[in-house]
């Protein structure tokens, strides 16, 4: 009966540098979370960008211009990520009415996360 949030973190690396690029796509859909709080920093230069979007169950395409992706010194466009070991994070919060239904029935909450056809255009 906590008040406090749960959350799923999924967490990815990537080689390659952003620089170049003006946008990021996927596709992602879930069986249990609507919405999602992206995450990307550069690990070598402290770089830290985020932005959400909402999903579904069924396939969504996810595009975002490096414009819509947001940090303390501006966005993507105005202040270009510069590194090639980037780590993007996925934060899902898990819906209440989930955990309550898991707590009554055995204690266990099952959910699906897709990810497909990540993409730097």
């Amino acid at each position: 009966d906590s008040e406090e949030d749960l959350y799923v973190i999924y967490s990815l690396t990537s080689g390659v540098d952003w620089k170049d690029f003006e946008s990021f796509s996927m596709l992602i859909r879930s069986d249990t979370f609507e919405a999602c709080y992206m995450e990307i920093v550069g690990m070598d230069s402290g770089q830290y960008y985020n932005s959400d979007f909402n999903m579904n169950s069924s396939w969504t395409r996810i595009g975002k211009s490096f414009s819509s992706i947001n940090s303390d010194e501006g966005n993507m466009t105005e202040n270009p990520m510069g590194a090639e070991n980037v780590r993007i994070q996925f934060i899902f919060a898990i819906p209440r009415i989930s955990i309550q239904r898991a707590l009554r029935k055995d204690g266990i909450l099952d959910f699906s996360i897709d990810l497909d056809q990540m993409i730097l255009e």
